[in-house]
């Protein structure tokens, strides 16, 4: 496939194209740019860029910069990453627009599944206010987030047009399960190792207890209802529009987008979202809107009882990834100073399986 696999491969030539046939160019050619690599944490899973835009001319309807987000040059963080960029390749092209879900517009979105490279390049959001990885997000942020989610879980709730994406995430797929607990045992060590000192009491019994029961408890977890979910659904990965007041979130990295049981989304952001001690206040309030905000959607036969007990299982569903994410990633997040703040809040808000007491739903 013929794209940029790196920054340094990408002319004003391309982009000019890129523009022109995605319908926002209104004749003008890029004549150059400059490249910004954006966030400390950049390179850890893909390497995103902003790139300053130069024209040949004056232009109202071209975007005066973009987001270019491309996979990492290591082969072997590349071949980890290879089947999500591919996801969120086919996301973009396929049912970003559709999705109830605001996101970055694409104005170029491919990716090469075999190598693992990938190229995008999106709307810049730089305009709006991104959530502060580290700190508690703001209860009002998280009750727009969980409001603009319900609404694309209820659009999507058990609709038979997802089987038509067999791209999309999906735990009952074999090679999914494959994935997830491929190098299990050795994520743990790794987990273990890179996380020492860190790790809320109980997590490793937990860790070792999941492993055997892990196929039974995904193919259980895939069976209805299902939706369309986001799979990385945390502040980190949302903007806020403060001049919206219909859906003032905005949704990005789409790599883990997949046909799930909704509850998969909300515990990645209520795990990832709040301090221990903030999400114990929260956790039941957000938990019930969100229900409401499903029944409002048209979501019918699914009680909160019923989410609560998905909620549970899709805490310890997300365990594995965890584990991997910490084990192969951690090393280099704690390299910069915000890499280590995000690092560790990460591995102790897994505090989250032990108060909703999350092994008493493993599969026996």
């Amino acid at each position: 496939m013929d794209f940029p696999r790196t920054v340094d491969e990408i002319t004003p030539e391309w982009l000019t194209q890129v523009l022109r046939e995605s319908g926002v160019n209104d004749g003008v050619s890029v004549a150059s740019f400059e490249a910004t690599n954006v966030g400390d944490t950049a390179g850890v899973a893909g390497v995103v860029t902003r790139l300053e835009l130069l024209y040949n001319r004056t232009t109202l309807d071209a975007p005066s910069s973009v987001i270019v987000k491309q996979a990492v040059a290591d082969d072997e963080m590349r071949a980890i990453t290879a089947p999500l960029n591919h996801i969120e390749a086919r996301f973009f092209n396929e049912l970003a627009s559709s999705s109830g879900f605001p996101t970055p517009r694409s104005y170029f979105s491919e990716s090469d599944r075999e190598s693992g490279y990938v190229v995008h390049v999106l709307e810049d959001l730089g305009h709006l206010r991104p959530a502060n990885p580290v700190r508690d997000v703001e209860l009002p942020d998280a009750q727009s987030a969980l409001r603009s989610l319900a609404i694309m879980h209820a659009r999507w709730w058990n609709d038979g047009r997802l089987l038509d994406h067999q791209w999309l995430r999906a735990l009952d797929q074999p090679e999914t399960i494959d994935w997830l607990m491929s190098g299990y045992g050795q994520n743990l060590d790794g987990f273990l190792r890179v996380a020492e000192g860190h790790i809320p009491i109980g997590i490793e019994e937990i860790a070792n207890k999941l492993r055997p029961a892990a196929s039974r408890m995904y193919a259980d977890f895939a069976k209805p209802p299902f939706t369309l979910i986001h799979g990385d659904f945390k502040p980190a990965n949302l903007f806020f529009d403060d001049s919206s007041t219909k859906q003032p979130v905005v949704a990005f990295d789409w790599q883990l987008a997949g046909r799930s049981n909704a509850a998969d989304d909300l515990a990645q952001f209520i795990t990832l979202g709040f301090s221990t001690e903030t999400r114990r206040v929260h956790e039941r309030q957000l938990l019930a809107e969100y229900h409401s905000q499903l029944v409002d959607g048209g979501v019918e036969d699914y009680s909160y009882d019923e989410l609560i007990e998905h909620f549970r299982i899709a805490l310890l569903a997300r365990l594995p990834i965890r584990l991997t994410v910490i084990a192969k990633f951690g090393e280099n997040m704690i390299k910069t100073e915000e890499g280590r703040k995000t690092f560790f809040s990460m591995v102790e808000r897994l505090q989250t399986l032990i108060d909703w007491n999350c092994d008493e739903v493993i599969p026996k």
